[in-house]
């Protein structure tokens, strides 16, 4: 993980990661991985998002 940058918008909240792989596929399981445990965690602030990915 380089970096984290997070915006709002009126649809939510956008969370860019930036994050050094060999390939855009081995960054994209990554960050996955990474958003699918925050999620999961069950942090008050997680609840009702979901994870896409745009690139």
């Amino acid at each position: 993980m380089e970096h984290i940058r997070a915006r709002t918008s009126p649809a939510g909240i956008g969370v860019i990661l930036f994050i050094r792989a060999v390939s855009t596929d081995i960054a994209q399981a990554k960050a996955g991985r990474l958003m699918t445990v925050v999620l999961a965690s069950g942090a008050t602030g997680a609840r009702g998002y979901s994870v896409t990915f745009h690139h």
